[in-house]
C-alpha cells in the first residue's frame, strides 16, 4: 500500500496562510491600540511629573507661574527650563518633556550653540550651561523649525489689540536680567491667586507638533488642512490628548472640545470654551479673531 506523505499539500498550506492572515488582521489593530494606550499612560506620567515640578516652582517663586517665553535676541522658551531647574537641572530630567508618541526629533536636544554664549537672562531662567543651545524659536525670521510635544497656555484666548484680554498663565518673562518695559508688564507671569477656576483652566497639553511654536497652546489660527488650530491641542493619543489643568490635575480630553474656531457651536458653548482658556474663568468679547 502506498503511504500518505506527512508533508503539507499546497491547498493545506494556503489554508494555514489564510488563517494566519485573518488572525493578524484581527489582532493587529488591537495590538496597535494597546501600544498607543501604553504611550498615552506614559505621557500622562510625564505631565504628572511636570505638575509635581510646577508645585515646587510655585512654592519657590511666590506662587507665580513660569510664563511662556523670554524675549532677548529672539524667543527663548521659559516654562520648560524653569521646571527642569526645580527638578535638579540635570539634562536627564528633560526626558519628561518627550511624549512617547512623538518622533525622536521632538526630544529636547541639549546641543551646543554654534556661536556666542547663553545670554545672562536665559541662564537666569534655567539654561545653566553657557554653551547650551536651549529652546530658541526663530521660525518667524526664517529659522529652523523646533519640534516639541507639549504646549503651555501662556496667552489664553486673547486679542493682541487689547491688553486686558491676555488672560493665560503668562506670556513673557519678567526677569531681573531682562525686565519687561513698563508698557509690557501685563504680559508677565501671573500668580495662582489670579486663576479663578483652576480645576477648569487649561495649563499644559499635548501640542499639534508641526514645528511652529509647538511649546505653546492656543485656540486660534485655525488650520483648515488639519481641522485644528495651528497651535491647538493635538489629537495624539487615538484622537485624544492629555491635558493638565491649572489645579495640576491631568485628564484625557477630546481636543475638539477645546476648539473655538472651525467648529459648529452656539454662543453659549463658545463662551464656556473660551472661559477654560482664561484665568478669569469667564468668556470675553474677542472681536474679529473669533
Amino acid at each position: 500500500m502506498k503511504k500518505r506523505s506527512s508533508a503539507f499539500t499546497l491547498i493545506e498550506l494556503l489554508v494555514v496562510i489564510a488563517i494566519l492572515a485573518l488572525l493578524i488582521a484581527i489582532l493587529l489593530p488591537n495590538l496597535r491600540q494597546a501600544r498607543e494606550t501604553a504611550r498615552m499612560v506614559a505621557c500622562q506620567s510625564n505631565q504628572k511629573q511636570m505638575a509635581y515640578a510646577l508645585n515646587f516652582y510655585h512654592n519657590e517663586n511666590k506662587d507665580y507661574w513660569p510664563a511662556d517665553h523670554l524675549e532677548v535676541s529672539g524667543s527663548w522658551i521659559s516654562w520648560v527650563p524653569r521646571l527642569r531647574k526645580v527638578l535638579g537641572g540635570d539634562h536627564t530630567v528633560a526626558q519628561i518633556f518627550k511624549c512617547a508618541s512623538t518622533p525622536r526629533d521632538f526630544a529636547w536636544q541639549s546641543k551646543a550653540k554654534t556661536s556666542g554664549t547663553m545670554p545672562p537672562a536665559c541662564r537666569e531662567i534655567g539654561y545653566d550651561d553657557l554653551n547650551e543651545q536651549g529652546l530658541f524659536y526663530g521660525v518667524s525670521t526664517g529659522g529652523a523649525k523646533v519640534y516639541f510635544g507639549y504646549g503651555y497656555n501662556g496667552w489664553g484666548a486673547y486679542d493682541f489689540n487689547n491688553e486686558s484680554m491676555m488672560l493665560g498663565l503668562g506670556g513673557h518673562c519678567d526677569s531681573k536680567a531682562k525686565p519687561l518695559p513698563a508698557d509690557q508688564k501685563w504680559m508677565r507671569e501671573v500668580k495662582n491667586s489670579d486663576v479663578v477656576m483652576p480645576n477648569q483652566m487649561y495649563a499644559i497639553a499635548d501640542s499639534i507638533g508641526d514645528g511652529n511654536w509647538d511649546t505653546w497652546i492656543s485656540p486660534q489660527s485655525y488650520n483648515a488642512n488639519t481641522g485644528f488650530p495651528s497651535n491647538g491641542v493635538g489629537p495624539r493619543h487615538l484622537g485624544r490628548a492629555n491635558m493638565m489643568y491649572a489645579d495640576l490635575s491631568v485628564q484625557l480630553i477630546n481636543p475638539k472640545d477645546a476648539m473655538i474656531v472651525g467648529v459648529n457651536i452656539d454662543d453659549k458653548e463658545k463662551e464656556r470654551r473660551i472661559s477654560r482658556w482664561n484665568r478669569q474663568g469667564k468668556a470675553i468679547n474677542l472681536g474679529q479673531n473669533y
